[in-house]
């Protein structure tokens, strides 16, 4: 989508709080004369963790409403979301879905974990460490000791 700062807060707390290595973001990458879903293909080879996030990039009029407006993450963003829970079959990987309060989340997805981010990422660390305990390396236990 088009929110640069959410998606650099998002980057550094991957980076930096979860100690992650630097995500792949396709805009960053060269095309090297691939089209683009070429290249979102090769590029989504390589992973097995994905961060989509669903910002108000997309100002809708919903007509049965009047002059009532809504926002939508962007359509390739919808697209990316639903590549991946096709790849990963829901089991193999993970697709942790963040959102802002004011985007529309399309009701084919209700019923799948989202966190709202509207407060900031750090805000939502919580709830970003529970859906990525299997990722995140186990706190050591606390060992008693016999004297």
């Amino acid at each position: 989508g088009h929110d640069h700062e959410t998606r650099e807060e998002l980057r550094n707390y991957i980076e930096h709080t979860l100690n992650f290595p630097r995500p792949v973001v396709l805009e960053e990458h060269p095309s090297a004369g691939r089209t683009i879903i070429e290249k979102f293909e090769e590029e989504a080879e390589a992973v097995d963790l994905v961060f989509v996030l669903l910002t108000a990039d997309n100002r809708m009029a919903i007509p049965s409403r009047g002059k009532q407006e809504s926002f939508r993450a962007r359509q390739n963003v919808i697209f990316e979301l639903g590549y991946f829970y096709a790849k990963f079959h829901r089991r193999q990987g993970r697709v942790i879905i963040l959102h802002k309060a004011e985007v529309e989340v399309p009701s084919d997805i209700h019923g799948i974990p989202c966190i709202d981010i509207s407060n900031g990422i750090a805000r939502a660390g919580r709830q970003i460490k529970q859906e990525l305990r299997d990722w995140l390396p186990k706190p050591r236990s606390l060992r008693k000791t016999r004297r």
